[in-house]
């Protein structure tokens, strides 16, 4: 899958290539700020994983597809091995891809996740999200007025509001 993604920096031998990777629900905007100030030394890649930002849908959702996307990636743009740092399951998929294809990654940085099984704690999320009536929003800030009765976290709630975008006059999310 051909993902979506933002470059920082510029390629060269000496200034090593590094990949940020979002957690659930994020996006490659998440990292803009620490990328901006990663660029001088580095060559930086950010992509949105997929069914995030504007990369493609798909219904396999599973690290092994997350982890052909990134070889993909790193194809496409030439790369024989790079620095990876994931937040959450971003740093899931940097592992996956670090056990898969070790010559691959010179550097592994994991930022909140382990490798470990997690219970669900995303339920309460989705069913906010997937409850919203998108046809009946007339802007952001009732989508957010609704979230918000159901998710009680003004914080939680301008973050996932962040995958809200409008399409003519439909609203829709753009995390699958």
């Amino acid at each position: 899958m051909k993902l979506y993604y933002r470059e920082y920096g510029s390629y060269s031998d000496q200034r090593p290539t590094l990949i940020l990777l979002h957690g659930l629900l994020g996006s490659s905007s998440n990292w803009h700020g620490i990328a901006r100030q990663l660029e001088a030394g580095h060559h930086i890649i950010v992509p949105d994983l997929r069914n995030h930002g504007r990369s493609p849908h798909a219904d396999d959702v599973g690290y092994p597809a997350h982890v052909a996307d990134l070889l993909e990636l790193l194809d496409e743009h030439g790369l024989d091995s790079v620095q990876l740092v994931g937040h959450s399951m971003g740093g899931k998929a940097a592992m996956q891809l670090a056990l898969e294809q070790p010559q691959r990654v010179s550097a592994l940085v994991v930022v909140d996740i382990a490798p470990v099984t997690y219970p669900d704690r995303f339920q309460t999320i989705y069913s906010a999200m997937t409850s919203l009536d998108l046809f009946s929003q007339t802007s952001r800030n009732s989508a957010e007025h609704q979230l918000m009765a159901l998710l009680h976290d003004k914080g939680l709630c301008q973050y996932l509001l962040q995958n809200l975008v409008r399409e003519g006059e439909v609203w829709r999310w753009r995390v699958n």
